[in-house]
């Protein structure tokens, strides 16, 4: 991870072929170039794994053979890597075998993405068992949500990411309320959620997001972040500095 970095990235969609994030090298070059303009110190690749149409063992050859094409067209001014899965939550989830597999390899970690249409008490059910198995959630773009769906997961003592468009929005009082919940530490991740089509179509609402944020909440969650991180499996590509 960087000194110098602006922000840390925990939930990005760079790897090439792994999801529709990125259909091959030229959309991953863009995205880095867009993380590395940002200031991201470090990305955390997570690949959408959708339980209903697809099994750990083929995620996995999936995503393994979109890092080797990540390693293969690496350039060194791109910032370390990270690498885990964005999971849909279902019913049951906890008793999926090899769930540890989409966690962020070497952590206990696992992004979660809850359903968009109304949660039954058995989906909250489920995200609690997989906290209480030993794993550590935290639940994706939780902007996207009805704000009262999003403060039911923190009254459990779960912890969250947003994007950081959201954060460049222009409605003030979305954004008091989102930057709320970072200052009450219920948030402990912001990220880009780089798509394809968001290079295109939302860096500026990412940029003001960074901005919004202002340099105390940015080191609280780089800080935050990095613990999350702690153990890691980290690539990076950046030429070493030497010794001189």
């Amino acid at each position: 991870m960087t000194e110098d970095a602006v922000y840390f990235d925990f939930h990005t969609h760079i790897l090439p072929g792994a999801d529709h994030g990125s259909r091959g090298a030229e959309d991953t070059a863009a995205e880095m170039r867009e993380l590395y303009e940002l200031g991201a110190g470090i990305a955390v690749a997570t690949p959408h794994f959708y339980p209903a149409r697809t099994n750990i063992e083929k995620f996995r050859a999936v995503r393994n053979a979109a890092l080797v094409r990540f390693e293969k067209i690496r350039q060194p001014f791109w910032c370390p890597t990270c690498v885990g899965a964005e999971v849909a939550v279902c019913q049951s989830l906890e008793r999926m075998p090899e769930l540890d597999e989409l966690c962020i390899d070497g952590t206990s970690v696992i992004l979660l993405e809850m359903p968009f249409a109304r949660w039954m008490d058995s989906i909250l059910d489920t995200v609690a068992a997989i906290r209480d198995a030993g794993f550590t959630p935290v639940f994706a773009h939780l902007d996207r949500y009805e704000p009262e769906a999003a403060e039911a997961l923190f009254a459990l003592g779960m912890k969250g990411q947003l994007n950081l468009s959201a954060l460049g929005t222009r409605n003030p009082w979305k954004r008091k309320r989102l930057l709320g919940w970072i200052d009450g530490r219920s948030i402990v991740a912001v990220g880009s959620d780089i798509h394809t089509s968001s290079v295109r179509d939302d860096r500026a609402e990412t940029e003001r997001g960074i901005s919004a944020l202002g340099e105390e909440r940015l080191e609280y969650l780089r800080h935050s972040t990095a613990d999350l991180l702690r153990g890691a499996k980290i690539y990076d590509f950046r030429p070493k500095k030497s010794d001189g």
